[in-house]
């Protein structure tokens, strides 16, 4: 029996009938895993009569885990997992995605990044690979526990992500309109004066800002730069 993923050709016996839409599925799910398995036959039926080009696979299971475990390994995926901008550039990723689909993105970025790629990082730096590489394959077999990731993200990358993004914009005005920050006193001032009047007017906010010179306001407004990481 076979069936015809893209550009792969897989071959089963009756024997994995009830399991092999999971395969499919899982190989769908991950095409640039399978990347150099196209124009090739992954030949499930345990054989030694594999069709040219053909791939015996004995059991899909582990033949995936070792296939990760290749990927993991090269010294491309390795440098790629050591940036240190990686995760915010995800998030936003992952972000742009979701607004798109909705049709509600108001940011001019582009998405850059397939899903499956997209996911295989974000897991890879989600899960500990030494210590929870089953839940790690588990996860990009079927990407299926998205949520959790998300929440960590939304908990660890959020001051990450605005810093990376004000990087960016820094460095375009720097480029294309470098006059801007011969005002950028005068904006951060305003910007300040306008922050602080709003947070004075709210209501049972227990500051006392009001209470505050001019000087104790600044140090709390490098205070909270410096809690941030907020680039220079």
């Amino acid at each position: 029996m076979k069936k015809i993923i893209g550009n792969i050709k897989l071959i089963y016996n009756q024997q994995l009938e009830d399991d092999i839409e999971r395969i499919v599925r899982i190989i769908e799910l991950n095409p640039f895993l399978f990347a150099d398995y196209q124009n090739k036959t992954l030949d499930l039926t345990n054989s030694n009569d594999s069709e040219e080009n053909g791939i015996g696979i004995t059991n899909f299971d582990a033949f995936f885990d070792n296939l990760l475990i290749s990927v993991l390994q090269k010294k491309e995926s390795q440098e790629n997992l050591a940036i240190p901008e990686l995760l915010p550039a995800l998030y936003i990723q992952l972000l742009l995605k979701r607004q798109q689909e909705n049709g509600q993105s108001l940011i001019c970025l582009e998405t850059t990044i397939s899903d499956d790629i997209l996911w295989f990082l974000l897991a890879s730096k989600y899960y500990d690979l030494n210590t929870q590489f089953s839940q790690f394959s588990h996860f990009i077999k079927y990407h299926n526990n998205q949520q959790e990731i998300i929440t960590w993200l939304k908990e660890t990358q959020r001051f990450p992500v605005y810093n990376y993004l004000l990087e960016i914009a820094c460095s375009h005005l720097k480029e294309y309109d470098s006059s801007f920050f011969l005002y950028m006193d005068e904006i951060i001032k305003k910007q300040l004066k306008n922050s602080l009047d709003f947070i004075i007017a709210e209501k049972d906010n227990g500051m006392n800002l009001n209470h505050m010179n001019g000087e104790e306001r600044d140090r709390a407004f490098i205070g909270f730069l410096e809690a941030i990481k907020a680039p220079q």
